[in-house]
């Protein structure tokens, strides 16, 4: 893998953080909790749910639409801030596996098996769109995935405790070196 580990203070999926004096209307002012909600089968959405302060109750929590990979942190104000990862393309499943690989003790297992899913789904995705879109054989660019799926599979394998991220990485520069220049898929 390229680059270097970027190590955070995340917050743990499942902790629920309580924003306090948060804007309510022009005038007010309440409690926000903010909470990351994760499901095996679609992924993490964030759920923010404020205190309603004329009457005391709790509103109906906000959803925003799931998303591959969301985590939260705290930046050096002591602001919630998410950080986010889509998976999709070479460039994005190398980021987040770095990501992933310097933050490795902040997921529980079934978080890590997800990920490994996912990373082969999108692998998956990334080899067809090469072959579709960009013109590339599969012969040619089957040797630079081949490795990173069977870490991946070995990694699901584990059932989530093995951190084999480190070992997927995917060369962008071999496959651009093997994808036609002049290749127009939609003439």
């Amino acid at each position: 893998m390229n680059g270097k580990k970027v190590s955070l203070d995340l917050i743990k999926t499942n902790q629920k953080i309580e924003v306090k004096d948060y804007p309510y209307g022009f005038k007010l002012r309440t409690s926000l909790f903010d909470e990351v909600e994760f499901n095996p089968k679609k992924g993490y959405r964030t759920v923010k749910t404020t205190l309603n302060p004329k009457t005391g109750r709790l509103n109906a929590p906000k959803k925003s639409t799931y998303y591959p990979l969301i985590t939260r942190y705290f930046d050096e104000n002591g602001h919630v801030k998410l950080i986010h990862f889509s998976f999709n393309g070479r460039k994005e499943i190398n980021k987040a596996c770095e990501f992933i690989t310097a933050n490795f003790s902040n997921f529980e297992e079934k978080e890590i098996e997800y990920f490994y899913l996912t990373i082969l789904f999108y692998i998956k995705v990334d080899v067809k769109a090469n072959v579709m879109y960009a013109g590339c054989k599969f012969e040619d660019i089957k040797e630079f995935y081949e490795p990173s799926i069977e870490t991946a599979v070995k990694g699901y394998k584990s059932k989530g405790k093995s951190n084999l991220f480190w070992d997927i990485y995917i060369d962008d520069e071999k496959i651009e070196a093997v994808t036609p220049k002049d290749f127009n898929p939609f003439k």
